[in-house]
This record gives structure tokens, sequence and C-alpha cells, in this order.
């Protein structure tokens, strides 16, 4: 089980999750809620939505709703899958003008690489 960090401000991690199979309201016909609850304050945000949006619709949605108003979250918790969630992130970066680099597949060498003479001990030489 993965420990969940406490958060030590405002809208630095939140949960979402969605309520979904209303019956349609609003102008726009929504069927579901997204449900943003800030871990620190507990302070929940409810979003009308469609139950069939996208991860970049959802991202478009809370960049307009809440992260103008929050700023960019540290960590988001979610029961949806890994891989609508990495989207979800991907996308909120983009928006804000952000990106997402990965350091998986690289061997050290090349992680290293431009670091090396900077470093006390350089693992590079032999």
């Amino acid at each position: 089980m993965i420990q969940i960090q406490k958060p030590k401000s405002l809208w630095e991690i939140v949960h979402l999750d969605w309520v979904t199979s209303l019956p349609p309201g609003g102008d726009r016909s929504f069927n579901s809620c997204l449900v943003l609850v800030d871990r620190y304050s507990k302070t929940p945000m409810f979003l009308p939505c469609h139950k069939n949006e996208t991860a970049m619709e959802t991202a478009i949605m809370m960049c307009n709703r809440v992260i103008s108003h929050t700023g960019l979250f540290k960590n988001i918790l979610s029961y949806r899958d890994p891989k609508f969630t990495s989207e979800l992130w991907t996308n909120l970066h983009k928006f804000c003008g952000k990106t997402i680099r990965s350091l998986a597949g690289k061997t050290p060498a090349i992680l290293l690489k431009g670091w090396s003479l900077r470093l006390p001990h350089n693992p590079l030489k032999k």
C-alpha cells in the first residue's frame, strides 16, 4: 500500500472522483459531477460535466474552473485507471505551459552527462 503524504498547504494534494448517472440538468444537459476535495482543508469543489468526457476535456475544465483560482496541484489522487490519470496530468501541465520529462529507460551514464564535470568524483572516468 502506498503511503499518502500530508499536504502542507491548500490545494497541494487533491482527491478527485466522479458522481455519474445523474439526471440531465442545466443548459448543456450535464449528467455527471466531477468532485475535487482539497486534502488540507477538506474543501470540496463540484464541477458539472458529462459522463464520457476525455482526459483532455477534463483537463480543460479543471484549468478554466479550478487551477486558475488554486494553482497547479502537487498530487492528484484518483480511482480512475492509470492511463486516464497520466493523460490528465500531461494535459494539465501542457495547458499550464510546463513539460513533464521521464527518466525511465535512461542509463546512469546518460543521466550524468553534462553533470560529470560538476561532481566531486567523476563516476564516468575509469
